[in-house]
């Protein structure tokens, strides 16, 4: 543990005390500092996009309102999926899941399949079903619709977001061929193990 600069020979329970208090205090800032980002977008930044999309009230800057409401949503989904990885059983895995989908289902219906903010989103749902929903199957899906969508359509990409949208379509495309491969392996190892356990019992 931390061979660089504390050698086993430094080791001690005040050490491990001293650490385990580290530890705890950074979770309890890191989730503290993610509530509070969570809060302005839940009560602020999504019911104001909502409501200029609702025709309730007259939208202001540059930003399209449903590229604004997308954005948002990714970003609570991935606040919600940080934090599922500090608490593991508070239910913020299925929050992350209800924010990404919803604004999965908005980018389909408003953003192009090339669109930065709709690939990111894409990027960033498929690895929560990996790693955090465990679901690889689903992850996969994700990754490969979105990639095979953003392809069909690369000639409508223009010059200002050409850089971001092919470096995350890079992104899903090293992402799916990882995880396939994992899958086929694990497959070919379950397969091995069964073949084995019927030669064993014949």
């Amino acid at each position: 543990m931390f061979p660089c600069f504390c050698p086993e020979s430094s080791f001690s329970p005040f050490f491990y005390f001293k650490f385990n208090i580290l530890f705890n205090d950074s979770k309890y800032y890191c989730k503290c500092r993610s509530m509070e980002v969570l809060k302005v977008l839940e009560d602020t930044l999504v019911p104001n996009i909502e409501k200029i999309i609702s025709g309730g009230e007259k939208s202001e800057g540059n930003t399209p309102p449903p590229e604004a409401l997308v954005f948002y949503l990714k970003m609570a989904g991935d606040y919600y999926r940080y934090l599922s990885e500090i608490v593991v059983k508070e239910g913020y895995d299925k929050k992350a899941e209800e924010k990404y989908k919803k604004g999965t289902s908005l980018a389909e219906e408003h953003l192009l399949a090339t669109h930065p903010i709709r690939l990111g989103l894409a990027l960033n749902f498929s690895v929560c079903y990996y790693e955090i929903l465990k679901n690889p199957q689903a992850a996969c899906d994700m990754a490969k619709k979105a990639f095979d969508a953003a392809i069909s359509k690369l000639d409508t990409l223009d010059e200002a977001s050409y850089k971001d949208s092919t470096l995350i379509m890079q992104l899903l495309r090293d992402n799916l061929t990882l995880w396939t491969s994992s899958a086929e392996k694990e497959t070919e190892e379950t397969t091995n193990a069964t073949e084995t356990e019927m030669a064993a019992e014949q």
